[in-house]
């Protein structure tokens, strides 16, 4: 009876079935140990995927190595991070074409698979070139849910050093609330100012709360001053 499920398993990775396969036995191959039992595995995956909503919420639980049970041993939270990224970066490579920001919806795509996952506020600089095509994307500074501190001075040498022609700013509120506070406007006008003395543009400052976005641009909010 106990080699059952192990049996039924392995029929089924032989006949390349593997869309058949649930969550917790997919689960069960990433994090099997290489001295423990295939039915050990899927009891632990099992029990990882009882304390969590969803697949995902799994793996952005092993990115901070906690798990509400018990914690994740290194070899799991090890192979779920490797995995996590590597989606990312197919998931990248498959939207690479898309390198030409000249468009709000564009932007806010590229910018929403970027800060999925992000659970504190992290301030960051898209910096384009003169045909509005992608040079660099940077995460500069984090901080607290509550705010990040920005230094004008390293956005300026970002600009530098990668000859950017046009910058587009954004930043995240893990409170899901996308309206601009005092602070971000303050600090779009401060930065726009900044980077105007370099001959740099600054088209958008994009915020980014779950699915939602504010674009400063949309809203008419980089009127000069």
């Amino acid at each position: 009876m106990s080699s059952a499920p192990t049996n039924t398993l392995q029929h089924k990775l032989r006949a390349l079935n593997i869309k058949q396969l649930s969550d917790t036995e997919l689960l069960s191959l990433i994090i099997q140990k290489r001295s423990q039992s295939l039915n050990d595995a899927l009891t632990q995956a099992s029990a990882y995927l009882s304390e969590f909503a969803d697949l995902r919420a799994l793996f952005n639980a092993s990115k901070y190595h906690w798990h509400a049970g018990a914690p994740m041993d290194k070899h799991t939270t090890t192979r779920l991070r490797v995995l996590t990224e590597l989606q990312h970066r197919l998931e990248k490579k498959a939207t690479g074409s898309i390198h030409r920001f000249d468009s709000t919806i564009h932007t806010v795509r590229f910018l929403h698979e970027e800060y999925k996952d992000e659970i504190e506020e992290v301030f960051g600089c898209l910096f384009l070139n003169t045909k509005h095509q992608l040079i660099h994307f940077e995460k500069i500074f984090r901080g607290g849910i509550a705010q990040v501190h920005v230094h004008p001075r390293v956005i300026l040498r970002y600009c530098l050093q990668l000859g950017a022609a046009h910058v587009v700013l954004v930043h995240n509120h893990p409170s899901g609330d996308v309206t601009p506070s005092r602070s971000d406007i303050s600090t779009t006008q401060a930065l726009k100012k900044a980077i105007r003395y370099i001959d740099v543009s600054l088209i958008d400052h994009v915020i980014i709360a779950g699915t939602q976005h504010y674009s400063f641009a949309e809203h008419g909010k980089l009127t000069a001053k």
